[in-house]
């Protein structure tokens, strides 16, 4: 087995015949000492959101108890890797808003005196909807039997088609698009709309 290395000897065989007479003869066996590599535990692709928190502790050992080294490459630029000792680390990733996206052969390399070996893996950043914006529209006073516009200033974030609706809206107050895109709210009040 791996634990077998040294020497062992004198191994001694012997012959015999019948009648007792015999010979023998002595060797001895060197084991040489092979080297393993060390060996990463499995990391599991991992799945998040947009603006969340992801952290998790990666480790690795020798079978020969040889000192090793956790590194990481291929990082995403809003992900970290902190070696502590003994053969573990900290993985932690803090996506933007703008990071979503697929992130493959993430690496994590453990190094031993005389070679390293890798463990890859994916992280999926899954887009976190943002609820859309609307300037604020002050009140309105008006005269019977005048028209006035006002612009619908409104955005999403995550630059989503928007649908604009009124709702409680007398009938001289109509919601309607531009040609170029836009859209505004018309106050057109009648003879007999005065109130508030």
């Amino acid at each position: 087995t791996f634990n077998d290395a040294g020497s062992y000897g004198p191994i001694l065989v012997i012959v015999e015949d019948p009648s007792g007479l015999s010979d023998s003869t002595a060797f001895s066996v060197a084991v040489s000492n092979v080297n393993r590599q060390p060996i990463i535990d499995v990391i599991d692709d991992r799945v998040m959101l947009e603006n969340d928190t992801l952290e998790f502790a990666i480790s690795a050992f020798d079978p020969d108890g040889d000192a090793l080294t956790l590194t990481a490459c291929i990082l995403p630029l809003f992900a970290q890797f902190i070696y502590i000792v003994g053969g573990s680390g900290t993985f932690t990733a803090r996506p933007g808003f703008a990071d979503a996206g697929f992130y493959d052969n993430i690496t994590i390399i453990a190094t031993e005196a005389s070679g390293s070996i890798n463990e890859t893996f994916s992280l999926s950043v899954n887009n976190l909807n943002r609820a859309p914006s609307i300037v604020p529209i002050a009140n309105q006073n008006i005269d019977e039997g005048t028209r006035r516009v006002v612009e619908v200033i409104a955005s999403d974030p995550d630059s989503d088609p928007l649908d604009v609706a009124l709702s409680n809206q007398p009938a001289f107050v109509q919601l309607f698009d531009s040609s170029n895109g836009n859209r505004y709210i018309e106050i057109a009040p009648g003879a007999d709309d005065a109130g508030q």
